[in-house]
């Protein structure tokens, strides 16, 4: 997954777009839209979706079991207003998932959130 800014995505409309994919009692806990990309957390798994080529039809879809979770990173500045990078390594993937948070997102929301579904759950 590409370092790019994101945006909140509505999950709503992301989890009616993905319904297919979810499982049985799976929601969409938040999303992230990153220029083209999308960065999905549901109450189960961590879901990227990298579009690809000039049309952005052809998509790379990566599901990670939280319950895989070893461990995750963010990098950001309380006195500055930049970017948040997150990092998120799960047993079996040699390298770690990365995206970017702009400025303005919540990172310790998606930091609980993710905690909440991968550790405490």
């Amino acid at each position: 997954m590409g370092l790019f800014n994101s945006t909140d995505a509505n999950e709503e409309k992301i989890e009616k777009q993905y319904e297919k994919m979810l499982g049985e009692g799976e929601k969409v806990v938040i999303a992230y839209k990153l220029v083209r990309d999308l960065v999905v957390l549901t109450n189960c798994r961590l879901i990227t979706v990298d579009k690809q080529g000039i049309t952005g039809k052809k998509k790379l879809i990566v599901s990670y079991p939280l319950k895989r979770l070893c461990r995750y990173q963010i990098e950001n500045s309380p006195y500055f207003d930049i970017d948040s990078e997150v990092y998120i390594w799960f047993e079996g993937v040699n390298e770690p998932v990365k995206f970017t948070l702009s400025k303005g997102t919540n990172i310790y929301e998606f930091c609980q959130l993710l905690t909440t579904y991968a550790i405490l759950t």
